[in-house]
């Protein structure tokens, strides 16, 4: 053996030693030799397959160790105890990790054949922390992973099943996904969830699984870093149901602003990485706080809506549990109309792509929340591809009963929100911060018949925000069940640019503005050939006169002949503009 190092050392080509090295080994390893001899070859066979820098010299010494425990096996059972595994893994971190996994196969595969093999049960224990150790220590290397994972089918007894073990290995697989180089849209597998799903399955304590969860949890709710990688949420997907349940208390009694991190991000996952378990787990803590903080859920649903519901449209899993997603939310803002409102949009063509995948629970679901929306505030669909849609389809009327159920489903808001608008009675626009200028002229807009039926009319693109903003505040102030609304979204579109928030402006001037930034995006939607026809067709019919004089009379001054601002077309009717 002495000579094969000599060897080695030599300025020898690499595949003479290859081929000196194996005739050495094998001649070895099948001559006669006395016990004592036959330890001292294993013993350096073994520190040759875990150490060696060079492949063929750790390829070979594994074929010699197979043979020699083979022949000499008895020899080898009285060598193999605590002290032999703790020479294998006493160098962690300069060891090579597959030969590693490859030498441990062997040893225990020659037990396995052997009538004897409870000998092995004393070291079961110390090898089961040892694999967990290297694991964390060699868990970048795929190959590796994929020798283990090799190990642990072939032998389940290796399997981690100490509290402090399976901790360890959650802990592992949580900071292997969290550090570089994934992203937040990291789509990778780390190749150990699926021995994660099965060491929680088989682990009768659930507390390292639910130790495990609350660190992604705590992650999830840090703000010092932004949205972790998706592939996190496959520790999510790892643990069952019934654990997933047993985690939620711990996230319900976080601060708000962590909470809405948690559930923000979760749902940012499922854009990422839809699945099924995590679209569950969202389902059941969006459940939890609905029950518990509704005016958190509200907020989240805000921001994640209408992205849940272009999703539906975009994945070809678990679009069910993204539509019972959307359809929970919607129920449970159904105190308001503004949520159903922010998707409307976009319905159709969820229950078209639904329709065309044959997913008729999942449509059938939307379609009554359409129906039942639609029943609740009357006038919500007009003007909608979606109101055509819902009477195509013929549904049979809602029962009491039913409505009843859905009813119970809305989010409590207990002192928080007031539905106190009395029948007959006009609702009013919240006061942000002196803006009486732009309140006073949105509610002179709306009670213009003639303005609010066009705007109601128009079909908005990404390209109108002025337009889609105004039509939303019409929409609230006509179906709301609140005495007031707040036009949060439409000042911020709206706003001129040299007006400074907070203070006092001019209501005639902030119309103008208006006026032309409505026309402005109508030309965009238009183009400027079709609108110089329809501006000359208007400056015919009016005898020449210019058209923007019937808007204005000056800067910063309305017309004085319409209070409303815009003109009513006196004899001719609207006009085909908005302004």
């Amino acid at each position: 053996m002495e000579l094969i190092e000599s060897i080695l050392k030599t300025n020898q080509s690499e595949e003479l030693k290859e081929c000196v090295a194996y005739k050495l080994v094998m001649k070895t390893v099948t001559q006669p030799m006395t016990s004592l001899e036959c330890r001292k070859v294993i013993l350096r066979l073994t520190v040759w397959i875990i150490s060696s820098d060079h492949r063929f010299l750790r390829e070979t010494s594994l074929k010699g160790f197979d043979a020699l425990v083979s022949s000499s096996f008895s020899v080898f059972k009285e060598l193999v105890d605590s002290a032999y595994f703790k020479i294998i893994f006493a160098d962690i971190k300069n060891t090579k990790p597959v030969s590693l996994i490859g030498l441990v196969i062997t040893i225990f595969s020659k037990f396995e054949k052997s009538p004897i093999a409870e000998s092995l049960i004393p070291v079961l224990d110390p090898v089961r922390t040892d694999l967990v150790h290297y694991l964390g220590h060699h868990s970048t290397n795929s190959t590796f992973l994929q020798s283990l994972g090799q190990l642990y089918n072939m032998f389940p007894s290796l399997l981690p099943v100490s509290t402090q073990d399976v901790t360890q290995l959650g802990s592992i697989v949580v900071d292997l996904h969290c550090h570089c180089p994934h992203t937040p849209h990291c789509q990778c597998s780390s190749g150990l969830d699926q021995l994660l799903t099965h060491v929680w399955t088989t682990c009768p304590d659930p507390a390292p699984c639910l130790d495990t969860l609350q660190t992604v949890y705590r992650i999830l709710s840090s703000s010092d870093s932004s949205c972790p990688p998706a592939c996190l949420s496959t520790v999510l997907a790892a643990a069952s149901p019934a654990l997933l349940e047993q985690s939620l208390p711990e996230i319900l009694n976080q601060p708000q602003d962590s909470l809405v991190l948690v559930l923000s991000r979760m749902i940012a996952w499922l854009e990422d990485r839809p699945a099924p378990d995590l679209a569950n787990h969202v389902l059941s803590l969006v459940t939890a706080l609905g029950r518990d903080r509704p005016n958190l859920v509200a907020s989240v649903s805000q921001t994640c809506l209408v992205r849940l519901v272009q999703q539906v449209t975009q994945v070809t899993t678990c679009r069910d549990q993204l539509v019972t997603l959307v359809v929970l939310m919607l129920y449970g803002e159904q105190h308001s109309q503004a949520a159903f409102q922010s998707i409307l949009p976009f319905l159709p063509e969820v229950l078209d792509v639904l329709a065309r995948d044959k997913q008729w629970p999942a449509r059938e679901m939307l379609l009554e929340a359409t129906q039942y929306f639609n029943n609740l505030f009357p006038g919500l669909l007009a003007w909608s591809d979606l109101e055509t849609a819902l009477q195509e389809e013929n549904l049979p009327q809602m029962s009491d009963e039913r409505r009843l159920q859905l009813e119970d489903l809305a989010w409590r808001y207990p002192d928080k929100i007031q539905l106190d608008r009395r029948p007959g009675q006009l609702a009013g626009l919240v006061n942000l911060g002196n803006t009486c200028y732009m309140n006073c002229v949105l509610q002179a807009l709306f009670n213009t018949a003639m303005l609010l039926t066009q705007v109601g009319a128009r079909r908005t693109c990404p390209a109108q925000p002025v337009l889609s903003s105004i039509q939303e505040v019409f929409r609230s102030l006509k179906l709301t069940k609140r005495s007031s609304v707040s036009p949060g979204q439409f000042l911020e579109v709206s706003r001129p640019p040299w007006f400074d928030p907070g203070l006092q402006q001019d209501c005639s001037e902030f119309l103008t503005f208006l006026m032309h930034t409505l026309e402005e995006e109508e030309e965009r939607q238009m183009g400027v050939e079709e609108v110089g026809v329809l501006r000359s067709n208007v400056h015919m019919e009016n005898g020449g006169e210019d058209e923007d004089m019937k808007i204005t009379e000056g800067p910063g001054k309305c017309n004085s002949s319409h209070d409303s601002g815009v003109d009513s077309g006196e004899d001719s009717g609207p006009g085909p503009s908005l302004v």
